[in-house]
């Protein structure tokens, strides 16, 4: 059970185990080892509860793919107390992050043909939330994986929504320098983004939505093969159709957690 905190047992009621989720049990009183009452304790390196105990101290996590919450257990001689942080829960069919500077949820939405527009302003009435950008590797993988097996066979790709818009003050090629180079082109307004280095750009000379010397693609998807990612790609905000070799299949949203 990955949310629970501990289980008590009674030896004369064998057939009862009673299991306490983090939240509901502050104190545990010590008892003799005659008492014939055994608390089990989760914590972060279960089969070495002493080495986990020093200082007076243990820790642990209760998590599922959707929800986390910590909790420390002081050690005193006759109790031990028990502290937790709050419980952080994201809404449902979305993955719970830990980022450098938050927690973050995250949901691959399925919608062919959507727009860049009407994908952020569905992401932002139905959840509260934005597009979400890419944090780490691990997001971009964890994307990939839900979404490989799904590409169309008639394209060589299928793109999905990120977050990222392009600056008005990067909208000639010969706009250059450090603001305008590459992703720094881009406004994103993901909220608890560390960096920007998980976006990279396809391999096909990206980014190439630009005609005359001006910049007309303007936002931003991420790209999958049936083996893989292959990288951001820049598209035109109000594109409904199947782009170039791109099959428009929906969008990642992002928001953040429920703290309780």
């Amino acid at each position: 059970m990955s949310t629970c905190l501990a289980a008590y047992y009674q030896v004369e009621f064998p057939e009862i185990c009673e299991i306490f989720e983090i939240g509901n049990l502050a104190k545990i009183r010590k008892l003799n080892a005659y008492s014939g009452k055994i608390m089990a304790v989760k914590t972060t390196s279960p089969s070495e509860c002493s080495a986990s105990s020093n200082d007076s101290l243990m820790a642990g996590t209760v998590s599922t793919a959707s929800t986390w919450q910590n909790y420390s257990i002081q050690v005193s001689q006759d109790f031990w107390t028990i502290d937790s942080s709050p419980f952080f829960e994201c809404p449902e069919n979305f993955r719970l992050w830990n980022r450098a500077k938050g927690y973050w949820c995250m949901r691959v939405h399925f919608k062919i043909g959507i727009s860049q527009m009407d994908s952020a302003t569905y992401c932002k009435e139905s959840y509260g939330g934005m597009l979400s950008g890419f944090d780490s590797y691990a997001e971009k993988l964890w994307v990939v994986g839900i979404t490989k097996s799904l590409v169309n066979p008639s394209f060589q790709f299928d793109g999905y929504w990120i977050n990222g818009i392009r600056k008005d003050s990067c909208r000639y090629r010969n706009q250059t320098g450090p603001d305008c180079d590459g992703i720094a082109a881009f406004n994103i307004t993901d909220p608890l983004m560390y960096n920007t280095t998980s976006y990279v750009w396809g391999s096909d000379y990206q980014p190439d939505g630009y005609e005359n010397g001006i910049w007309i693609h303007d936002c931003l998807v991420f790209r999958v093969q049936p083996q893989s990612g292959a990288g951001v790609d820049d598209l035109p905000c109000t594109w409904t159709g199947n782009a170039k070799k791109v099959f428009l299949n929906g969008f990642i949203c992002g928001v953040q957690p429920e703290e309780i």
